[in-house]
């Protein structure tokens, strides 16, 4: 299992396939702060809120509590069928 925690606020875990050396995601976090519009996105994309991160990130000089939200391989094939990429 890789863990990638990029400074965007999105976080990755995948399943490495040394055979191929391809990180193939089986599940997005996303933090994101609750008063922006984000939230709406991630739920028209098949993310599900799971809770809130408090005191989250350090911004403008204060703690900020964000919004934790995820989507995992299976729920976005649930979510919209396409071709399955092997």
């Amino acid at each position: 299992m890789l863990a990638v925690i990029p400074a965007s606020g999105v976080h990755e875990q995948a399943a490495w396939d040394s055979r191929t050396a391809i990180a193939t995601p089986h599940r997005l976090e996303a933090n994101v702060q609750p008063d922006s519009t984000s939230p709406l996105n991630l739920k028209r994309l098949g993310f599900q809120r799971e809770g809130c991160s408090t005191a989250f990130r350090f911004i403008n000089g204060e703690w900020s509590d964000h919004e934790r939200w995820a989507i995992t391989a299976e729920m976005a094939q649930a979510e919209a069928p396409w071709p399955k990429i092997s």
